[in-house]
């Protein structure tokens, strides 16, 4: 955060840097598996790329763990929510 905001100036960090970062992840690893049924640039390899990123299954992104299917593009469970407080300035969990 530090080094992002003495580039882009102080309070330019959001959570959509975190959004954007969980592409590349997502994209990798559809794009590895898609690349065994389907040639790039191909009708086909739409339709098994857009298969591919419906079925990620417990891939890590900065957001918390995904898992998709056709019905469920966000595939974020309970594991990407969490309470906190602040407590002397410092982000802390919230015991449950």
């Amino acid at each position: 955060m530090n080094a992002y905001e003495e580039k882009y100036g102080k309070g330019t960090v959001t959570q959509f840097a975190g959004d954007a970062a969980g592409v590349y992840p997502r994209l990798q690893d559809a794009v590895a598996r898609a690349l065994k049924t389907a040639k790039p640039g191909t009708k086909e390899f739409r339709v098994a790329l857009r298969s591919e990123l419906e079925h990620a299954h417990e891939l890590v992104v900065p957001n918390g763990v995904v898992n998709t299917s056709a019905t469920d593009h966000v595939g974020l469970d309970q594991r990407a929510s969490v309470m906190g407080v602040i407590r002397n300035g410092a982000f802390t969990y919230l015991a449950q």
